[in-house]
């Protein structure tokens, strides 16, 4: 399912997808994209076995033909082998989108895991600073437009949306 917190302008029209490990988190707000032809640039990344829905991991977003942003987290301790990333997709289980292959990818170079202050140990409460990638793709993504951005910083109190997926 595809999550829009709210609709934002052309002022504002950059785009977050980020991670749902494990996670049931409700969306303050948020109502379900009625077309994922809406945000088409959204990605997912999935590891192990099963169906794409059941595998899903991380998020991202496609920046240009042959980049995706995500979270370095979503590249920590990861084969990048085992991993499937899919573009332009809708829900999962019944149009999970283009296959599209990793030629490498680069954390940030601060990225680093913040344990708990109360749970130092519990490695699922952590948290992450610096936490950014970006993968490299073998080759473009055809028929699939990278995020578009904002051409100037939204002034006062201009909406900006978000989009994720659960």
């Amino acid at each position: 399912m595809t999550l829009a917190a709210q609709n934002s302008d052309l002022a504002c029209r950059a785009r977050y997808r980020g991670s749902v490990r494990d996670a049931r988190v409700p969306v303050s707000g948020g109502h379900e994209v009625p077309k994922p032809s809406e945000a088409p640039w959204m990605v997912t990344i999935s590891s192990g076995d099963g169906t794409p829905a059941d595998r899903f991991s991380c998020g991202g977003v496609l920046i240009s033909p042959t980049r995706i942003a995500t979270a370095g987290h979503c590249l920590d301790h990861t084969d990048p082998g085992d991993l499937e990333i899919r573009v332009g997709g809708g829900p999962l289980s019944a149009r999970p989108g283009q296959l599209v292959h990793m030629r490498g990818f680069a954390v940030h170079p601060h990225y680093r895991v913040v344990p708990s202050p109360s749970a130092p140990e519990d490695y699922a409460k952590s948290g992450a600073a610096d936490d950014v990638a970006v993968i490299v793709l073998t080759k473009p993504v055809r028929g699939v437009h990278p995020v578009p951005v904002a051409r100037h910083a939204p002034v006062g109190a201009t909406e900006c949306g978000s989009t994720a997926t659960g």
